[in-house]
């Protein structure tokens, strides 16, 4: 079985074409390099207009994960959940809503409720963040992490000294960050 590896894209991908989440972010996890060292399922899901992964969409997230658990040779012990900006607080709403699913969680530029660190602290999470990111504080990566080392939860964290918003590019495109997503399984 294969890892399955689920990304969430940011407010600027919304829509119903199944295409605009396509761009270069999950495609770093099939690219030849990529494909040859970690062969995966890679589950792009796509936002509707006028909704956020926080609702009903984060829900139906799920649904599709449980769904690709059931139908295509992939390892329950090895799914991924990531995600940028919105796609970001996708990330932390959508663990916490089904924290037995996931062996960890990358979530880029986008804060999470620190209410939900119990819930998630036996997921493996790498949390990424811009140190001067103008559109999403990176005050709200601060309290998350933060309340996952008082339930000692299993965190690492990556704020990006003198980088804004637009660090997604640079977290998927670093070797480390695949390494250590496909190195984590579900305790």
């Amino acid at each position: 079985p294969l890892p399955l590896v689920v990304f969430l894209h940011g407010r600027g991908e919304i829509g119903d074409d199944g295409e605009k989440q396509l761009n270069g972010l999950p495609k770093t996890f099939v690219t030849e390099e990529n494909w040859k060292k970690r062969k995966c399922v890679v589950l792009v899901p796509q936002c509707p207009t006028g909704e956020s992964w926080n609702g009903s969409p984060g829900n139906q997230v799920i649904d599709l994960i449980e769904n690709c658990l059931k139908e295509l040779p992939v390892d329950p012990n090895r799914v991924y959940l990531g995600g940028y900006s919105m796609g970001g607080y996708g990330t932390w709403s959508t663990l916490s809503k089904a924290p037995e699913i996931f062996a960890c969680g990358f979530p880029i530029a986008g804060g999470g409720n620190p209410s939900i660190a119990k819930d998630i602290k036996k997921i493996a999470i790498w949390n990424f963040h811009g140190e001067v990111d103008p559109d999403v504080k990176v005050s709200q990566s601060r309290k998350i992490v933060e309340a996952l080392e008082k339930v000692k939860g299993n965190i690492k964290y990556t704020e990006m000294k003198g980088e804004g918003h637009g660090i997604a590019g640079k977290v998927m495109q670093d070797e480390e960050v695949h390494e250590w997503i496909f190195a984590q399984r579900k305790e």
